[in-house]
């Protein structure tokens, strides 16, 4: 039995999730996956845009590990 405090994740459509070093990188990664992708710098949205469970959605780009974009 999940703990209580995940009960918030259950039934999540499952996705990767990447964390790109540089923008090159990212960049890569948006040109590789396209519409099968959405950028994120954080993750107050995350979870909303999981339960909607947004349609070809399967890769999860974090800019935040981007030191350059952190400025």
């Amino acid at each position: 039995m999940c703990p209580s405090y995940f009960s918030d994740l259950e039934g999540l459509k499952e996705f990767k999730y990447l964390e790109p070093k540089t923008a090159k990188e990212a960049c890569s990664f948006l040109s590789q996956y396209q519409e099968k992708a959405k950028v994120i710098a954080g993750g107050t949205k995350l979870l909303p845009m999981m339960k909607q469970k947004e349609p070809g959605l399967q890769y999860l780009i974090n800019l935040r590990s981007i030191p350059t974009l952190n400025t």
